[in-house]
């Protein structure tokens, strides 16, 4: 109870204007340090207004101080007006500068007094990072936790309050973490925001020069459920509480950020969001992960609402470690969430070398920290900043198309050049070597024997070791162990102009065009669908926002249907066909 009155508590005080001092309320008025929204013209602007009790004070004057070349670039003094009221909007650029606000209140005579400092002000974009433990993996106070602090370090970035997993533990009011601190990568810090979000902050901002700020509401072992906003749009006045078997009735990771940002009015500047999740989902039942896609749908949509600048969701897809009896499945779904979501981006956790990952197999030592970083910035910079780096030097192959080229051969056609690392020896945590041909697999995890692996170009030509050896569906990488009895660390499938990035993992991916065929495209009054599988479940239309059309459940005696498309806005959407076992997205084009 004592967690729910503190929030209702702050949510209340929250709406009254805030007393600085016996004479003057303020109505708006930055915290200290804070990181103000910068508009498209890279300023941040705030509001300042308030009202003054003592009648004999007239005026107030404020300053805005450039903490770095000690200069002032705004001096005003503004007259009460009858009510002994004021208000006054003012700007900073989003640069590496602190700005400090100072107020002061005047009489008739010119009579002079300090009314409130508000010091480290900066201008800049905001990002969210959400998920479960390998969002917040954090150091501790050791010399390597402290050293990678140190080296990441940039005075002119920020934290919205502390990690939620952290805030959460030690009871921590809505208060303290509505307030803004120096970012920090330890765990026990206020203003942690975790390992690799830390060093991804340091890399964003050394090269855009733009100050940012992170929230990191991550918490270790939560399923996507626990996730979710509890109203869509989000309304303060009706967030819930949800029992937590280590600290009692809590607010939800979602709401408590949303509210963080909302009582600091820097919703708009929410510019992206890393979603690294999944692993405990996976580890539920069938349904469960079979609906992972449904609910991500449903979170970015709250996003979405509330976020009204956010341009892209970043997702990690989950690492092969972790011990969810359904991993594959949510990776594979996360594998098309570019095809279904037009602002999100799946970036892989493979091609990571042994010791990047921890003797568990699932999580991140402090270099696959690193590696996580490395991975994102520049996917970052190219899709929030306008970059232009390469996307075949920065994002992992996907596959895009099997087929047969002979009777004992296959051909994996990915986006962009590959290549194959056919084996890799292991020295940690145990000793041996594992062979890329060995992870390659038919339906429900039968090994497809294979006797040769090359590639050419984009395409990834296996040899089976006999003729007789078919399949009308491929797996890529195991769901958790290799043959060493760990968690799966190579060899890859990797980007032949970035080696350390990996190929998606897919699951049961279709071989010869697979169970389907849609025409025409583009598409006018109705696309028609040709099945060959009797096992689709189900059949949905998406547009590339996300938004459901149609959603159907094929007779499994018929081999054809229709779907009328004149009605819909036209422009590309997609096709998923639910198996009981994974999904197939197509895409179509509809012109009128």
């Amino acid at each position: 109870m004592r967690a729910l009155y503190q929030i209702l508590s702050f949510m209340l005080l929250s709406a009254m204007p805030f007393c600085v001092s016996a004479q003057f309320i303020f109505y708006s008025i930055p915290a200290e340090m804070k990181l103000i929204p910068r508009d498209d013209d890279n300023m941040g602007r705030f509001v300042v207004a308030g009202k003054c009790f003592n009648p004999e004070k007239k005026y107030v004057r404020l300053l805005l101080h450039n903490a770095e070349n000690d200069t002032y670039i705004y001096d005003k003094t503004i007259r009460l007006d009858e009510e002994s009221k004021f208000s006054a909007t003012l700007e900073i650029p989003a640069k590496f500068e602190e700005y400090k606000l100072i107020i002061y209140s005047y009489d008739e005579q010119g009579n002079q007094n300090l009314v409130k400092e508000v010091p480290g002000l900066v201008a800049g974009d905001y990002f969210l990072i959400s998920g479960q433990s390998n969002a917040v993996g954090s150091n501790g106070y050791s010399e390597e936790g402290l050293r990678f602090d140190s080296t990441y370090a940039n005075k002119y970035c920020r934290s919205l309050g502390t990690l939620y997993e952290r805030a959460e533990y030690i009871n921590w009011n809505l208060s303290m973490d509505c307030g803004y601190y120096k970012p920090s990568s330890i765990y026990f810090e206020h203003g942690c925001i975790a390992s690799w979000p830390y060093r991804l902050m340091y890399e964003l901002c050394k090269k855009t020069g733009v100050p940012l700020c992170f929230i990191n509401s991550g918490k270790g072992g939560s399923s996507i459920s626990y996730h979710m906003a509890s109203n869509t749009p989000s309304d303060q006045s009706r967030l819930q509480v949800v029992n937590d078997t280590s600290t009692g009735r809590v607010m939800r990771p979602y709401d408590r950020a949303y509210i963080k940002l909302l009582n600091n009015d820097v919703l708009r500047g929410i510019k992206g969001i890393v979603w690294y999740q999944g692993e405990t989902d996976g580890n539920l039942t069938y349904e469960d992960a079979m609906d992972y896609t449904t609910r991500f749908g449903k979170l970015r949509e709250s996003w979405k609402s509330d976020y009204p600048n956010l341009k892209k969701i970043f997702v990690f897809q989950l690492n092969t470690g972790c011990y969810g009896d359904y991993e594959y499945r949510i990776r594979e779904q996360q594998r098309q969430w570019p095809l279904i979501f037009n602002d999100v981006l799946v970036l892989p956790t493979f091609g990571f070398d042994q010791y990047d990952k921890s003797t568990d197999g699932c999580h991140y030592t402090l270099k696959g920290a690193n590696r996580l970083a490395e991975i994102l910035y520049p996917v970052v910079l190219n899709e929030i900043y306008g970059f232009n780096y390469p996307r075949d030097q920065i994002m992992g192959p996907s596959i895009q198309k099997i087929s047969y080229v002979s009777s004992s051969q296959l051909c994996l056609e990915f986006d962009m050049d590959i290549e194959a690392q056919l084996s890799t020896d292991f020295s940690y945590p145990y000793t041996g070597t594992t062979y890329l041909k060995d992870y390659f697999y038919k339906k429900s995890f039968e090994q497809l024997l294979i006797q040769d692996i090359h590639t050419q170009g984009n395409k990834l030509y296996l040899t089976m070791s006999n003729m007789f050896e078919k399949t009308d569906r491929l797996t890529y990488l195991p769901n958790i162990l290799s043959k060493l009895q760990t968690g799966y660390m190579g060899p890859w499938i990797v980007n032949k102009n970035n080696p350390t990035l990996g190929a998606l993992s897919f699951f049961e991916f279709p071989v010869g065009g697979g169970y389907v065929n849609v025409f025409p495209s583009p598409a006018d009054e109705f696309i028609e669908i040709r099945l060959f599988n009797k096992t689709i479940k189900e059949i949905r239309l998406y547009d590339l926002n996300g938004n459901l059309f149609v959603q159907i459940e094929p007779d499994p005696d018929k081999t054809k249907l229709e779907i009328a498309v004149s009605q819909l806005e036209p422009g590309v959407y997609s096709l998923v066909f639910v198996l009981p076992e994974s999904t197939i997205v197509k895409k179509v084009l509809v012109q009128h």
